[in-house]
């Protein structure tokens, strides 16, 4: 299912002092289409607000993931899952892979060229399939900034090996206190960010 693109990326206040205060700044929202809208949610089984991640693949709308204040998520039925911002680390040699939507924007925001799966933490990554061979095949670094709890490091085993170790460089601490790179912004700033990226090392 292709889903039709609605340019609904006028953000309430609201919504944009939520992810201030998760440190992404407006210029990457508006950057990155990040929508907000009504959408029927089964968690609530009725219309609520929802954020909205657009999924995009050469520059047209494959997917989006719906987001509610209480941490409720959905896909559009029967489209097709891609990796988040797949479109920005085209022809790079070295990319980042995050576990959330919020993660890869924390790096992109840092210019770091990122994407994130699409389902979270899962060793289910057969999306992958159509962008190894050639895009993904070719890379030269993969660096796995996953969460560090017990369910990221499954997917970073399943990461380690569908790109294999020898290309792989893990980032196994976001900082005391932190889990992911959302949060190490939140807590350290952008420079906590940085050296928490700058450590990852060959596995």
């Amino acid at each position: 299912m292709q889903p039709e693109w609605k340019n609904n990326t006028e953000l309430s206040e609201n919504v944009v002092k939520w992810f201030e205060s998760r440190g992404i700044k407006q210029s990457t929202l508006q950057n990155m289409q990040i929508g907000e809208g009504l959408e029927y949610m089964p968690q609530h089984n009725k219309q609520v607000n929802t954020i909205q991640f657009h999924y995009f693949e050469g520059g047209k709308l494959v997917n989006t993931k719906y987001r509610t204040g209480a941490k409720d998520f959905k896909f559009i039925s029967n489209a097709e899952l891609v990796p988040y911002n797949i479109d920005g680390v085209k022809n790079q040699e070295k990319i980042y892979i995050t576990e959330g939507e919020m993660d890869a924007l924390t790096l992109i925001q840092l210019g770091y060229p990122a994407i994130s799966v699409p389902n979270g933490a899962s060793d289910n990554t057969a999306y992958l399939d159509r962008f190894m061979d050639p895009f993904l095949m070719n890379l030269k670094e993969v660096i796995i900034a996953v969460d560090t709890d017990t369910k990221g490091v499954i997917l970073r085993e399943a990461l380690i090996r569908r790109f294999g170790v020898e290309k792989c460089k893990l980032v196994d601490s976001w900082g005391n206190g932190c889990k992911d790179a959302n949060e190490c912004l939140m807590l350290y700033g952008a420079p906590g960010v940085h050296a928490m990226v700058s450590s990852a090392n060959f596995i």
